[in-house]
């Protein structure tokens, strides 16, 4: 099941970047239009992804939901701008509260995009490398989910005020299973349709001198 669920996601990404990869890398719609705008509108895109996400997660035997919608932030943070990241972020944090209502989750949700949202914007204030904002977001990331996993456990799960740590290495196992490889197939994935689409930007551009 587990193996099966993790398929799913593959493919999910794969579709996702497929049909997005026009708007997301600057297509021929996009180029003419205000920057501002066209930076909005690839947060709005990218939302997409975290929504499909959040509508298919993995049940363990705990009863406890894990999902990975963190990786389209996550690839917000690396690949594109400040006005990307707060857009794609702020609509996360909408999605949540919306989906699983005001609770401890979505408390821990919220710390966790506002954090990624603060690190993002530092590394891209810092016109930092895209090799090294993944090298620092990806242990940051990793670092503050684990943290919220056990704060989850020790107050929203019974028995309130103690840690099951069976239950948590569980549910950080499956995370991490779920996780890890969708955010690098994700970070390819995403270099690929980026660079396929530039290639083909520069054919059509070619094809346009010599009309």
């Amino acid at each position: 099941m587990l193996l099966k669920y993790i398929f799913i996601n593959l493919c999910t990404i794969v579709t996702f970047f497929y049909f997005a990869s026009p708007y997301l890398w600057g297509g021929q719609k996009l180029r003419k239009k205000n920057l501002i705008f066209r930076n909005i509108f690839i947060g709005i895109i990218l939302s997409g992804l975290t929504f499909i996400l959040l509508k298919f997660p993995y049940i363990t035997n705990d009863n406890i939901s894990i999902q990975i919608k963190l990786i389209s932030l996550l690839i917000a943070t690396v690949f594109f701008s400040s006005t990307t990241l707060i857009t794609i972020c702020s609509l996360n944090i909408f999605m949540l509260y919306f989906i699983n209502g005001y609770n401890d989750i979505f408390i821990a949700d919220l710390i966790l995009q506002v954090s990624i949202l603060c690190f993002g914007l530092f590394m891209i204030l810092q016109n930092w490398s895209e090799k090294k904002r993944i090298i620092a977001l990806i242990p940051f990331a990793i670092f503050i989910k684990l943290t919220a996993f056990y704060v989850i456990d020790l107050w929203t799960y019974y028995p309130i005020g103690e840690v099951d740590e069976g239950r948590l290495i569980r549910t950080v196992y499956y995370w991490l299973v779920l996780f890890i490889p969708a955010l690098f197939f994700s970070l390819h994935i995403a270099y690929l349709t980026r660079n396929t689409e530039s290639e083909s930007m520069k054919i059509v551009g070619k094809q346009d001198l010599k009309s």
